[in-house]
């Protein structure tokens, strides 16, 4: 029934606007990917992948929300789910699903090629960037959104590690001990993971397993939360949409939360062994 609403909705939309496709840049979607996949087994994916740290540090610069203290406290709150679960969970969805992945770098560096990659998986006709208006792409001033987006003109570059002047040592090692190397190996930011414990000029203690853990009971917990109407998301269909996110009824229940967390770590295991085996075998 869900599904049928959404189709609707969006339908709607694009008949109003004379259009065929819509777009919907929604990063805490991460949350309901299984959901969304079933409601609407049209609908491709592509994800901007970042690195984490300059995630963190955008978080820092533009909401000033001060996510090493957060995530070492491990804190009920959707930034700490964004960075412990958001990441985890968009890799996972993508090893099971035909996602157009393309690092933010490549997309800021090189956008031709990485608008031309996406076009592709759309099954849509190439866009020449070069021949776009840069000032019909500029959004309007608003009271949400990324205020420092609004007022890009251009795509640019000076955001590619700004984790170094942004974060200090401190907030560094504790946002690299919460979410650990192997995550940043598995989304393809070893290097820089390599590069900021130089940084950090000490060890950094690795307690993403215990953090990844902690983040499942909460979302657990979130989800075991009744709605207006007496229902729990975690066994319903209803919605629950409040001044934070929207929550539906796939949300992860607690048994769903130690199933994750073992399965995490066996496939982690799973794909250090797989590294090491000869090209030919890992397929």
């Amino acid at each position: 029934m869900l599904g049928r609403a959404v189709e609707a909705i969006y339908h709607t939309l694009l008949s109003q606007r004379g259009k065929r496709l819509l777009i919907d840049k929604t990063p805490r979607y991460y949350h309901c990917l299984p959901f969304i996949k079933q409601a609407l087994p049209q609908a491709k994916f592509a994800w901007i992948r970042r690195n984490p740290l300059d995630v963190a540090a955008s978080y820092k610069t533009t909401w000033n929300v001060d996510v090493a203290s957060l995530l070492g406290r491990a804190r009920d709150d959707p930034n700490v789910f964004d960075l412990i679960l958001g990441f985890r969970m968009l890799a996972d969805f993508a090893d099971e699903n035909d996602v157009c992945i393309v690092s933010y770098e490549d997309l800021v560096q090189n956008p031709q090629a990485a608008v031309d990659r996406i076009f592709r998986h759309l099954n849509l006709e190439p866009c020449n960037l070069g021949a776009l208006d840069p000032g019909s792409a500029a959004y309007p001033p608003g009271a949400f959104g990324d205020q420092k987006a609004f007022r890009s003109r251009s795509i640019h570059t000076t955001s590619i590690g700004r984790y170094v002047s942004a974060l200090s040592r401190t907030e560094l090692a504790a946002i690299m001990g919460v979410l650990g190397r192997e995550l940043f190996e598995r989304i393809g930011y070893g290097p820089e993971y390599d590069a900021a414990r130089l940084k950090v000029g000490g060890t950094v203690r690795d307690r993403s397993h215990a953090r990844y853990e902690a983040a499942l009971r909460l979302l657990a917990r979130r989800a075991r939360r009744p709605t207006a109407a007496g229902q729990s998301l975690g066994t319903s269909p209803s919605w629950r949409v409040d001044g934070e996110a929207a929550w539906c009824g796939n949300a992860i229940s607690g048994r769903d939360g130690a199933v994750a967390s073992r399965s995490w770590g066996t496939a982690a295991l799973l794909r250090r062994l797989r590294a090491r085996l000869p090209g030919p075998l890992r397929s």
